[in-house]
């Protein structure tokens, strides 16, 4: 239409956010996404950097894609300050810190 402001890439007003999320709710889908969310937190943090990406782009993803990946920003596992001890100590040997990488 002439002479209306277009919205902002990725912008929505919230009666078409509620309407396209309404039907994502049920139980099946909430499975699908809770294995989707476990799956890209074990693959490592490439994919769940990708995934918190994906979750910022709502003029490229459904909005209800978006929504459901952006719990990457809030709740993803944490792994202990010791399995970092250990990947570094399998990766650069027991004199990891002498070689300049101190934490």
């Amino acid at each position: 239409v002439i002479g209306e402001q277009s919205a902002a890439p990725g912008a929505c007003d919230a009666s078409l956010l509620r309407h396209r999320t309404s039907h994502d709710n049920t139980f099946a889908s909430n499975i699908v996404w809770s294995y989707t969310l476990f799956t890209l937190q074990h693959l490592g943090p490439a994919f769940v950097k990708l995934g918190q990406w994906a979750a910022t782009r709502r003029d490229l993803f459904p909005v209800s894609f978006c929504i459901r990946l952006s719990e990457l920003h809030s709740s993803t596992q944490t792994h202990s300050f010791a399995h970092t001890q250990n990947a570094l100590i399998e990766a650069f040997g027991e004199d990891y810190e002498s070689r300049g990488l101190v934490l």
